[in-house]
């Protein structure tokens, strides 16, 4: 019943801080067969079927031994139909079924926002929306923590998924499922994030399709928009942008200065040794090199040697 069981979380398709890094690691342990721009594949263990392999050859067992013991007596109860097939045919079928059952695989679809599930107990595979998708949790005989899991659209049992034993990969996965956004963070991903941010560029830089409530920038997940000029110069820093972005947020939150999503606070470019941030400025447009006799108004700068941070009005 332990692993049947599912822990719904009563979550929304929103990003929380701080969605999963998917890392190579984590996917070659994970056996990941495919992580870019497109898909996410990837096959899971499933504790039930091993959990009725055992049933099923604990039964089976049990059966042949009883036909064994009394196969000379010819008015023995083990010749019934309904006791020979509870102990000797039903367990043979389910054995044999969960040793040829088809592999757990889930298949995430980004550019269509679907959701593959493997086949579970009776059902085939099925594709769904991802903003159908409900997370929840699990807990196996043979492990003590919960287990992150997607809950069955039909029979809504929680499977484990790709996930260590944190909260931290639902707002991965919504990330992920969230094409107008940048990839999530993760080697896995560094190959594919210039197609992705230029498919996106030429697309008009669509809205999200999901909210957030923390950072999501494409330098922020490991992609930098800007000039040459801008990329050599951000390499001799001695902070880079997300520290200087922290930075500048805890400025803005002592002072009071309020903005209500974090992508309001935007990096508009490198200014002599300091980092230029303005609230509500243009998103997604390439960073550059300020020329040094730019007289800047309204905004922040941080120093990237001292952190310290001041307004230019």
């Amino acid at each position: 019943m332990r692993i049947w069981s599912g822990k719904r979380e009563k979550v929304k398709h929103i990003i929380y801080p701080f969605p999963a890094v998917l890392t190579t690691e984590i996917a070659d342990f994970y056996k990941v067969e495919r992580a870019d721009d497109q898909f996410l594949i990837f096959t899971t263990p499933s504790e039930i079927r091993g959990f009725l392999i055992g049933i099923g050859a604990a039964i089976l067992c049990t059966g042949l031994f009883l036909f064994c013991k009394e196969i000379d007596n010819p008015y023995s109860e083990i010749y019934w139909p309904p006791f020979s097939g509870a102990f000797i045919l039903a367990p043979f079928i389910l054995l044999v079924s969960q040793v040829f059952a088809h592999k757990r695989r889930f298949v995430l679809d980004r550019m269509n926002g679907t959701v593959t599930f493997p086949r579970h107990l009776f059902f085939p595979r099925c594709t769904v929306p991802f903003s159908e998708v409900i997370p929840g949790y699990s807990k196996g005989t043979m492990n003590l923590a919960f287990r992150f899991c997607f809950l069955h659209p039909r029979t809504k049992a929680a499977i484990p998924v790709l996930a260590e034993y944190d909260s931290d990969w639902w707002p991965f996965y919504v990330l992920y499922m969230d094409k107008n956004r940048p990839l999530p963070q993760g080697e896995a991903f560094d190959p594919y994030r210039e197609k992705d941010f230029l498919r996106r560029k030429a697309a008009g830089f669509p809205k999200p399709i999901y909210p957030s409530i923390s950072l999501v920038t494409d330098a922020y997940m490991g992609y930098i928009y800007g000039t040459d000029e801008f990329k050599q110069r951000l390499t001799k820093m001695k902070h880079g942008i997300i520290h200087c972005y922290t930075r500048v947020s805890w400025y803005c939150q002592k002072n009071e200065i309020k903005y209500e999503n974090p992508n309001d606070l935007v990096l508009v470019g490198l200014w002599k040794k300091q980092f230029v941030f303005k609230l509500f400025a243009p998103e997604n447009v390439e960073y550059i090199v300020i020329p040094d006799n730019t007289v800047l108004t309204d905004c922040f700068l941080c120093d990237s040697e001292t952190d310290e941070v001041k307004y230019i009005k």
